[in-house]
């Protein structure tokens, strides 16, 4: 499922916005202040089904977002609250239901109510050195990856006890897992490569002995780097709207210039929704896809 278009009615008590999306890439940019982050947060609330719960929330009185496959989702205000409507094919529909097709996934880097407090409660106790909230976001993807795992040991069993079972579910999880360590391997070489020995997600230092570390020991560019890997992944290839806020923070130039196609390499069918303040993000090929905020907001 991908995002068509989308309207904001009243978007701060005075901007109707409108607007249609590329498939595969869009980079909203402007000045800071000029609301790429708060269309960004409207969008994420709303497609995860929290516009009422959302720090965006009193800050535009209606949106419709339409979909790819005949979805769409509107939000009203009433009596102060955020009322949400699911529809498929003009017909109202339940939004457990349009979440049966729906993959979305965000990065982010200063929304900490991305991360509810018991989550990070439990994150803390599970990986010691979650710390910032850049910790907390990579510490909840590397659960998802644990998950990941599971589920292919699951594949696993079931392909010994019953040897007639089609393998290719099985093939395409292995096949991506291991692309992923790949692309982590060539981005963060020559000093660290992944630890495909080890049960769990460690470093090796490769001028150090071969000192394992733990993601809590990157440093912030790398950390971003993996969270967004892991994240990429865990999209199992489907389409999905993956959002992203400011990805550059901390990166390499090298990082940034290479960042969009190095993840359409781990899911080419997914929607990237970007928010940047660096040019090097679009300088291989994305200047097409650039989205003016201010020219948006008149």
């Amino acid at each position: 499922m991908k995002l068509k278009e989308f309207t904001i009615i009243r978007l701060w008590d005075k901007h109707d916005i409108s607007l249609k999306l590329n498939e595969d890439v869009n980079v909203f940019s402007g000045i800071n202040g000029s609301g790429k982050t708060t269309i960004m947060n409207i969008l994420y609330s709303i497609i995860c089904g929290i516009p009422s719960h959302s720090s965006v929330a009193n800050k535009y009185e209606q949106a419709t977002l339409v979909f790819d496959n005949e979805y769409s989702i509107t939000v009203r205000t009433v009596n102060e609250e955020k009322v949400l409507q699911c529809l498929y094919h003009g017909k109202e529909i339940s939004y457990e239901d349009f979440t049966k097709d729906r993959i979305c996934g965000v990065v982010s880097t200063f929304d900490s109510n991305l991360v509810p407090d018991e989550v990070k409660r439990k994150l803390s106790e599970k990986y010691p050195w979650s710390h910032s909230d850049l910790d907390y976001k990579l510490a909840h993807a590397i659960d998802g990856y644990y998950m990941y795992i599971v589920e292919l040991s699951k594949l696993i069993q079931q392909a010994i006890n019953n040897p007639s079972i089609n393998r290719v579910q099985l093939q395409q999880y292995f096949q991506d897992m291991t692309e992923m360590q790949e692309i982590c391997n060539s981005l963060f070489a020559p000093s660290l490569k992944w630890d495909d020995v080890s049960s769990k997600i460690q470093f090796l230092l490769l001028q150090y002995d071969y000192k394992a570390i733990s993601p809590g020991e990157l440093s912030s560019g790398e950390k971003q780097m993996l969270m967004l890997l892991i994240n990429t992944l865990l999209s199992l290839k489907k389409e999905c709207v993956m959002f992203w806020d400011e990805p550059e923070i901390s990166m390499h130039v090298d990082w940034q210039t290479k960042l969009i196609k190095t993840m359409q390499k781990i899911n080419p069918n997914m929607q990237l929704i970007i928010a940047t303040h660096s040019p090097f993000i679009i300088y291989d090929g994305w200047e097409n896809r650039v989205i003016n905020v201010q020219n948006l907001i008149k």
